[in-house]
């Protein structure tokens, strides 16, 4: 059918179905009424424009979104095949190709349980990207956020922020080259962590009294804390070797015991020291340790004191021995 269309040059031109010359805002393809444009094959509604919206529906006559596509079946006329395509090739909503391979990107979803996914159809990275970053997932599966390649299942260049999450099951973290973590607030409960391999990991704390927390619900309690000032709080503490420097100790060592001029308090005076205090010197007592702890490195030097404290003892003793057994023999003559 051929339609008058108004010219700059002709009064009356027809509008023709093989191209048309010198089209205008006024000359166009479409509709001045309340009408939808609609696009058939075999008498079968393929396409719709609304009216009202710029709404584009393909294979719907009700498109909800500006674009919206839904995977139509007709029956089969002109050679067409109708069928879905069978388990487990997925039918694709949209297929973007590349003129090298024709081969691209598509969007699908499976029939049986209608999931929809993304695929890469060609051995090469699939990448979203903005104007400074993106994402990349390169044909190993592998994903990168903000770099690219990436070296890991998940890499992300630049912070991570996960205000909550959840890791069930065994857990391997591998830090071999992390320079700087910062993090305020670090929470993670575990009931049934079995494996944590940690190789190298730095950790700067702002401005945060609690740094990390391990909790136990069935304690119902936190049962690890580490402060940012370095403190640790711990229920118990299982190791193999404990390695304490002097550093850490504050220099409470006391080989000085044994140096010539070390005013060993004489026995009279200790026995009276422990009638009146009921601890020994230089010890805390039950009350203090009740209302203070100890500490470790302190009270390991302040043992040790007493032990060389005790050897002099001793050694006093054994002199005081060997002269009375002396004069006991030269009685004997």
């Amino acid at each position: 059918m051929l339609y008058c269309v108004k010219g700059p040059d002709c009064p009356t031109r027809s509008w023709e179905l093989t191209g048309n010359p010198r089209t205008t805002s006024a000359n166009f393809l479409g509709t001045t009424d309340c009408n939808p444009i609609v696009f058939k094959t075999n008498n079968t509604e393929r396409m719709r424009l609304l009216t009202d919206r710029s709404f584009l529906g393909i294979g719907t006559d009700d498109p909800q979104a500006p674009l919206h596509i839904n995977y139509q079946v007709d029956s089969t006329e002109c050679g067409m095949i109708a069928t879905i395509i069978p388990q487990p090739r997925p039918v694709k909503l949209m297929l973007f190709t590349t003129p090298e391979l024709e081969n691209g990107v598509s969007m699908s979803y499976y029939p049986k349980s209608k999931k929809i996914t993304i695929q890469q159809n060609e051995n090469a990275d699939f990448a979203i990207t903005g104007p400074r970053s993106g994402l990349t997932i390169d044909p190993d599966g592998n994903i990168g956020v903000g770099i690219s390649p990436s070296n890991a299942k998940l890499e992300v260049g630049g912070l991570l922020n996960a205000p909550n999450a959840n890791i069930t099951g065994n857990l391997t973290a591998n830090f071999l080259n992390a320079l700087d973590a910062t993090f305020n607030t670090l929470s993670t409960n575990k009931l049934n962590l079995l494996n944590i391999i940690v190789d190298t990991i730095t950790t700067n704390i702002l401005n945060a009294q609690t740094a990390t927390v391990t909790g136990n619900s069935y304690l119902n309690g936190d049962v690890f804390v580490v402060y940012g000032n370095g403190v640790v709080s711990a229920k118990k503490i299982f190791a193999e070797k404990v390695s304490i420097t002097m550093d850490a100790m504050n220099n409470w060592w006391y080989d000085h015991a044994f140096y010539p001029d070390y005013d060993l308090r004489p026995l009279s005076e200790l026995e009276q020291f422990i009638k009146q205090n009921n601890h020994l010197p230089e010890i805390p007592s039950a009350q203090e340790v009740m209302e203070n702890g100890i500490d470790l490195g302190e009270m390991q030097g302040k043992l040790l004191l007493k032990i060389e404290e005790l050897t002099l003892y001793i050694l006093q003793q054994e002199k005081k021995m060997l002269d009375l057994q002396n004069q006991i023999n030269e009685l004997k003559k």
